[in-house]
């Protein structure tokens, strides 16, 4: 892609921002005119996401002003771009806006189904945060394994030739005390993330960082130990 075509999506980018925020002030129309001028651009280029956005933003603008026939056209455009492209949160948020619409217009059944469409998207899980969440329970297991493994003594027979005795040792006291507690929150972020729920996403957030912790600390302890490296700091 040359300049011109980057400056030119730039441009149809910074135009949907404008749309978005004078959407929020309330200004309905000049919203409508921003996304408007946004569409074609993003239309030439094939930009698929932008233009179920726009289909979206537009629909709810013209729900907004009442016109709630246009606003299902605009969604049901926005869907088939969101379901060609399995975007599931987009697909949630107007079949949301749908039920919303159908509410307004006192038709409860029709708009309990669009809600429940919405709730069902919400709750998919991409195949990689399945796999995130395999990871941690398979890195709990593990982990719980060796710490038990590591706490019986069975670990001191597995002790590679080229790691000398005081780094074995340091890591099979991290191993003792670090696996099973490691097993319980790599266990609750599992879950946390299999239930879409906020702190599920701070669990595993957190249980990353203290899997690089650990296998940070197992290195340096390595690289600090060697003589060379004491001899610098004048340590024996």
């Amino acid at each position: 892609m040359g300049e011109e075509e980057k400056e030119e999506l730039g441009d149809a980018i910074k135009e949907f921002n404008r749309g978005v925020d004078t959407h929020i002030e309330g200004k309905l129309d000049d919203a409508l005119k921003h996304f408007q001028a946004a569409l074609p651009t993003f239309q030439e280029f094939g930009v698929e996401d932008m233009i179920a956005g726009i289909f979206h933003e537009m629909g709810m603008l013209l729900q907004e002003k009442g016109e709630s026939d246009g606003a299902l056209d605009y969604y049901q455009r926005s869907l088939q771009f969101s379901e060609k492209l399995k975007y599931k949160p987009g697909c949630a948020k107007t079949y949301f806006q749908m039920g919303t619409l159908y509410e307004t217009r006192g038709d409860i059944i029709t708009a309990e189904e669009y809600y429940q469409k919405s709730k069902a998207c919400k709750t998919y899980k991409p195949l990689g945060l399945k796999f995130i969440i395999v990871l941690f329970i398979l890195s709990g297991l593990n982990l719980l394994i060796l710490g038990y493994w590591s706490a019986i003594g069975i670990l001191e027979n597995f002790r590679p030739i080229l790691i000398d005795r005081s780094l074995w040792g340091a890591i099979i006291a991290l191993l003792s005390i670090y696996g099973p507690l490691f097993c319980i929150i790599a266990f609750i972020s599992a879950a946390g993330l299999y239930l879409l729920k906020g702190w599920g996403w701070v669990m595993g957030i957190l249980t990353s960082i203290l899997s690089f912790i650990f296998i940070v600390g197992i290195i340096s302890y390595w690289y600090l130990s060697n003589n060379t490296i004491q001899e610098l700091y004048d340590v024996k």
